[in-house]
């Protein structure tokens, strides 16, 4: 049989596939002019339970915890990691139509 991964979406979104992560983007996102108004500090410590917190760091390396804050720190103020933003490189594979599942 044949799977429409559309009829798992929610109207006015699209799925996205980024490594083996697969997810449902409002296609609002891609009216932004970058990603840092949505992943930003503010947004981690504000926004996220604990609980939502925790399980995003499962997708970063294991690290003391002060190195861990500046890298988060860094990360969302669009710091070079490896010769580039992470986030920016993020949305511009979106914006690309590189990460269609």
């Amino acid at each position: 049989d044949d799977f429409d991964l559309l009829e798992l979406g929610e109207t006015r979104s699209e799925f996205c596939q980024v490594g083996d992560q697969t997810c449902s983007i409002p296609f609002e996102l891609y009216d932004l002019p970058d990603l840092h108004g949505v992943l930003s500090l503010e947004v981690w410590n504000d926004c996220l339970t604990e609980e939502e917190r925790f399980s995003l760091t499962k997708y970063l390396p294991d690290m003391e915890e002060e190195t861990f804050m500046c890298t988060l720190k860094e990360l969302f103020e669009g710091s070079n990691f490896h010769f580039g933003s992470p986030i920016t490189k993020l949305f511009q594979m979106l914006k690309g139509g590189l990460c269609e599942p």
